[in-house]
C-alpha cells in the first residue's frame, strides 16, 4: 500500500508539472509581446548553437532547425494574435528565419563540397553532386514565395556554387583561406577592382574545371586503362549518360548561372573527345579479338558485340552536339555478315556421307556479374519516392469542369529529372557490380 501511494504521488506530481509546463508554453494569458520575446530568445539560443558547431553538416542542420522552428512560431503567432503590431512583420526576418536560411544554404554547399573532395571514388562523387543538386533545387523552390526577406535570401545562395560545380569554378587568393568558389565570386565582385590611395589592388581570380569535369576526367582515365573492350564499352555508355544528366539539368533549370555551366553541342565536359577516342579504339580492339579467335561460337559472340557497339556509336554521332568531332566510320561493319562472311552459322566438320555434325553449342562465358549486388544497389534509389516528392503545378482543367475546380499535376521537369537520376543510378550500379546491361536484362527476364 505504501508503495502504491508513493507511485500515485509521483504520477500526480508528474501530471501537475507537465500541465504547468504546457500552460506556460501555450497559456492564453500570454500577450503577443511576451510570445515574441520568448521565442526570440529561443531563436537566439539556436543561432548561437549553430555558430558553435564545427562540422559543416552540423552547422547546416542546426540552421535548418532554426528555420523550421521560426516558420512554425511565425504561423502560431499569426493564428493566435492575428496582425498584432507586437509580432514581427511577415516576409521579413522573423526569429532570424531568413538569415538562418541563407546560412543553411552556405553551409550546405560547404558540406557537400568537402564530402566530394574527401572521397576518391568518382561514382560516389557523382552521387553526392546529384544529391547536392536536389537539395539546392529544394532550397530554390522554398525561397520562391513571399515569406522571406529578399535582402537575406537569394537563389544564388546555392545555385552559384552548384553552377560552378557543373562547369568551371573560380579560384585565386581565396583558396589560401579555404574559401569556396561561391565566396570567391562575391569577393571578386566586391574587391576585384579595389583602389586604395590611387594604387590598384586587383585580386587575381581565375577559372578551373569544376567538380563535374574533375569526375569525368577520372572516369575517362579509368576507361583508357581498361583493356577489356566489352567492359570499356559499358564504361563509355555510363559516362555519356552522366554527361547527358549534367547538361540537361544545367540547361533545363533557370536558376543555373550561364557564365559557369558547360555549353550544349560541344566538348564542354570532354564528351566529344572521349567518344571519338573510344569509337576508334573499341571498333579496332573488337576487330582484333575477332580475328584472333579460333572458336566459331565465341567468334560470333564477339561479332554480335561489335555490331551492338557500332549501332550505339552511330546513334550517338547523329546527335548535333557531336557532328564536328565524328571519326572515320568507312570501315565500320554494318552486319555480322560483314565481319564473318556469308557462312555465319557455325557447323562441324563434314562427314563422308555428306552430313555434318550437330552445330556446337555457344561457348559458356563465365560471368562475374554480381546480380544480387546490383539489385541491392539499385534499390537504394526510390524512383517512385522521388516522383512523389515533386511539386504539383497548375494545369488547365478538362472541359466541363466546374469553374471553381483547381487542377494540378506533377511537375514534368521534376519527374524527368527523377527518371534521369534513376537511369544514371542503375547504370552506375551495373558498373560497380561488373554487370553488362544485357546480363541484367537477361536475369530480370528470367525471374
Amino acid at each position: 500500500m505504501a508503495r502504491l501511494k508513493h507511485s500515485l504521488v509521483v504520477l500526480l506530481t508528474f501530471i501537475v508539472f507537465t500541465g504547468s509546463s504546457l500552460a506556460a508554453e501555450n497559456t492564453p494569458n500570454e500577450t503577443s509581446k511576451q510570445f515574441y520575446k520568448r521565442h526570440l530568445q529561443e531563436a537566439e539560443t539556436l543561432k548561437q548553437e549553430a555558430e558553435r558547431e564545427v562540422r559543416y553538416s552540423d552547422v547546416a542542420q542546426k540552421y535548418r532547425e532554426l528555420v523550421d522552428k521560426a516558420v512554425g512560431w511565425e504561423e502560431e503567432g499569426l493564428k493566435r494574435y492575428g496582425d498584432s503590431p507586437d509580432l514581427p512583420r511577415l516576409a521579413g526576418d522573423a526569429y532570424f528565419k531568413s538569415t538562418a536560411l541563407a546560412k543553411y544554404a552556405e553551409y550546405l554547399g560547404l558540406d557537400f563540397r568537402s564530402r566530394i573532395e574527401a572521397t576518391s571514388d568518382p561514382y560516389k562523387k557523382f552521387s553526392l553532386l546529384q544529391e547536392w543538386t536536389d537539395k539546392s533545387f529544394d532550397y530554390v523552390g522554398e525561397i520562391w514565395n513571399d515569406t522571406w526577406d529578399e535582402r537575406a535570401v537569394s537563389h544564388n545562395d546555392v545555385m552559384n556554387e552548384v553552377s560552378q560545380a557543373f562547369g568551371t569554378e573560380l579560384y585565386g587568393i581565396g583558396d589560401l583561406f579555404g574559401e569556396s568558389p561561391g565566396v570567391l565570386n562575391k569577393l571578386f565582385k566586391i574587391f576585384g577592382d579595389l583602389t586604395i590611395d590611387g594604387e590598384n589592388f586587383d585580386i587575381t581570380i581565375e577559372r578551373r574545371p569544376g567538380v563535374a569535369h574533375q569526375i569525368f576526367d577520372t572516369l575517362d582515365e579509368q576507361m583508357r586503362q581498361e583493356t577489356n573492350p566489352t567492359r570499356r564499352f559499358e564504361l563509355l555508355r555510363d559516362r555519356i549518360i552522366k554527361t547527358d544528366w549534367v547538361l540537361k539539368t544545367a540547361h533545363n533549370h533557370i536558376a543555373f548561372d550561364e557564365q559557369y555551366i558547360p555549353g550544349l553541342g560541344g566538348n564542354g565536359l570532354g564528351e566529344s573527345e572521349i567518344l571519338k577516342e573510344q569509337s576508334t579504339s573499341l571498333v579496332r580492339d573488337l576487330k582484333e579479338l575477332i580475328d584472333k579467335e579460333s572458336d566459331p561460337p565465341t567468334k560470333r559472340q564477339l561479332a554480335e558485340k561489335l555490331i551492338e557497339v557500332v549501332k550505339w556509336l552511330k546513334e550517338k554521332w547523329k546527335s548535333a552536339g557531336f557532328n564536328d568531332y565524328q571519326p572515320d566510320m568507312s570501315d565500320w561493319p554494318s552486319s555480322i555478315e560483314d565481319i564473318l562472311g556469308e557462312n555465319t552459322v557455325p557447323i562441324g566438320p563434314r562427314l563422308p556421307s555428306g552430313r555434318t555434325t550437330t552445330p556446337q553449342e555457344p561457348a559458356k562465358v563465365t560471368s562475374t556479374c554480381d546480380f544480387d549486388g546490383f539489385i541491392a544497389c539499385r534499390d537504394t534509389f526510390n524512383l517512385q519516392g522521388c516522383i512523389d516528392a515533386c511539386p504539383f503545378v497548375s494545369v488547365d482543367c478538362p472541359s466541363g469542369s466546374a469553374p471553381s475546380t483547381e487542377c494540378k499535376q506533377t511537375d514534368q521537369k521534376c519527374s524527368d529529372t527523377c527518371w534521369d537520376r534513376g537511369t544514371t543510378h542503375g547504370s552506375q550500379c551495373a558498373i560497380q557490380n561488373n554487370c553488362t546491361m544485357q546480363e541484367i536484362e537477361n536475369r530480370l527476364r528470367a525471374q
